[in-house]
């Protein structure tokens, strides 16, 4: 386990976003390596993907991240329910 000055001082590694809003994320320039770090105690974790989002967008969010799939899946279906539900009852009045 590293800490989060190891990801912010190297040259491999670069700011990212990630699973997990209050935490800090860091990807590998080149390769498949995401640390996640704690911002109470700076500790990371490293895993590895099967792509690197920022070389392959679509593949990584298809094969790593099928999560956010369904939950983008999900707020487009609910909005477009909402949002024809509200303009009919508008419409009838």
């Amino acid at each position: 386990m590293k800490d989060v000055s190891y990801f912010e001082d190297s040259t491999d590694w670069r700011r990212s976003i990630g699973k997990g809003v209050l935490k800090i994320h860091f990807r590998e320039k080149k390769g498949t390596g995401h640390a996640v770090c704690e911002r109470n105690t700076g500790k990371c974790k490293i895993h590895f993907d099967n792509h690197n989002p920022h070389e392959r967008f679509f593949a990584h969010i298809w094969e790593d991240s099928p999560e956010f799939l369904i939950h983008t899946a999900g707020v487009l279906i609910a909005s477009m329910v909402f949002g024809g539900l509200f303009t009919s009852l508008k419409m009838k009045k």
